[in-house]
């Protein structure tokens, strides 16, 4: 029953998902839909495919641009102030690795 709960609460999969419902959880079509329509909030809401791409920089900017235009529309609606992007971090780890020290040469 397990497996069949995230599929109750997902989003529709092109085709029903009958493929996937078939073969079990994975295959190509579910990777492509989690790195392009999936947006993660540890990379600022953006989805892994346009962080890839380098397009992160020309999304913010529009994003930016839609929250000041709902700003400018109806101040009210937004108490703590102007609206701001989730900012985009430079490293995400999932495990982060302790730092190693290289050698450069070998005494002996």
């Amino acid at each position: 029953m397990a497996r069949l709960r995230g599929r109750f609460f997902a989003r529709p999969l092109p085709g029903g998902g009958r493929e996937l419902f078939r073969r079990g959880r994975g295959g190509p079509s579910e990777d492509i839909r989690y790195n392009t329509d999936h947006r993660h909030g540890g990379i600022g809401l953006q989805t892994p495919e346009d962080v890839h791409l380098g397009r992160t920089a020309v999304l913010q900017a529009e994003r930016q641009r839609v929250l000041n235009a709902a700003y400018g529309a109806r101040p009210e609606r937004f108490v703590n102030g102007t609206p701001s992007r989730p900012a985009i971090p430079n490293e995400v780890w999932i495990n982060r690795p302790q730092d190693i020290i290289e050698c450069t040469s070998i005494s002996q």
